[in-house]
């Protein structure tokens, strides 16, 4: 009698132990934690890549290129943001004075960027290194900088910041309201004939083909004698202003002579051609 009532016991145990996780179970409510959506982070920064080799400041070099504000006839690419969760950003600004920064595109793995000039002119200067602050989410946020920087440019590996190009031909004649040029191949042979497109003044741009311009701000008689034949020998004082005349992006003034012969019967010949670093072989209005 004894032995079964253990037997019976025993079985009632083992029973119970078989029953109490999943009575255990059935009476607990059961959590499911899902992982969390990892945030938007950049590895990098790709874009039209600042290479210039001949005559430029050398801090500027592998800099990214961006455009001007209100000037779509760059044909600088955008620069991309590359990285994942970057469909997350809302937005994006700029810490460096003088530029503007928004979102033109977005995937998962690349946010397309549209970071401009804030103005067309001699500033802004070139950034070094310039924070940009990504948003997304509730108020949050997460920065990061374009290294080694960004440098204004009006025309793709042509015409950026600090070139004689980029002033002669543009920031000069356009805060002045006159056309764009994009480089040498407008401009006319020099004329001695005020009546001639050649002839430079104010206004003028002052080449030696593929080696460097300048920008005419005065244009003075400063003397004039007869000849003997009847005819007149006139001198013009040409004064301006020019970037990258040495080579390091620096801005600086020039003064230069024109001596003009005008004979009895109103031919002109230059006697003395301008130099601005170089003789100069074409002008343009």
């Amino acid at each position: 009698m004894m032995k079964a009532v253990k037997k019976r016991w025993h079985l009632m145990m083992l029973v119970a132990l078989i029953l109490s996780p999943v009575a255990f179970l059935k009476h607990q409510s059961l959590t499911v934690v899902s992982a969390a959506t990892p945030p938007p982070a950049i590895t990098s920064f790709t874009g039209d890549v600042w290479t210039y080799p001949k005559c430029s400041r050398p801090s500027l070099e592998r800099y990214l290129q961006v455009p001007y504000i209100g000037r779509n006839d760059s044909n600088v690419n955008p620069i991309v943001a590359h990285g994942s969760s970057l469909d997350k950003v809302t937005s994006v600004t700029i810490s460096t004075s003088g530029y503007v920064a928004s979102i033109a595109s977005k995937t998962a793995t690349q946010l397309k960027l549209d970071i401009r000039a804030a103005s067309v002119g001699e500033y802004p200067q070139p950034a070094s290194t310039p924070t940009l602050v990504f948003s997304y989410g509730n108020g949050t946020s997460f920065s990061k900088q374009i290294s080694p920087g960004i440098i204004p440019t009006l025309t793709q590996d042509n015409q950026a910041w600090g070139q004689c190009t980029w002033y002669a031909a543009g920031i000069a004649r356009l805060t002045h309201n006159q056309s764009f040029i994009k480089g040498y191949s407008s401009g006319v042979m020099p004329s001695g004939d005020p009546a001639n497109p050649g002839f430079p003044q104010v206004g003028s741009i002052l080449m030696t083909y593929e080696k460097h311009m300048s920008y005419v701000e005065t244009n003075t008689k400063t003397g004039q004698v007869t000849n003997s034949d009847g005819s007149t020998t006139t001198t013009y004082t040409l004064t301006g202003s020019q970037y990258n005349g040495d080579c390091k992006g620096s801005k600086s003034p020039f003064s230069t002579t024109m001596t003009v012969k005008r004979s009895r019967g109103g031919a002109y010949t230059i006697l003395t051609l301008p130099k601005v670093i170089y003789t100069i072989d074409r002008v343009k209005q």
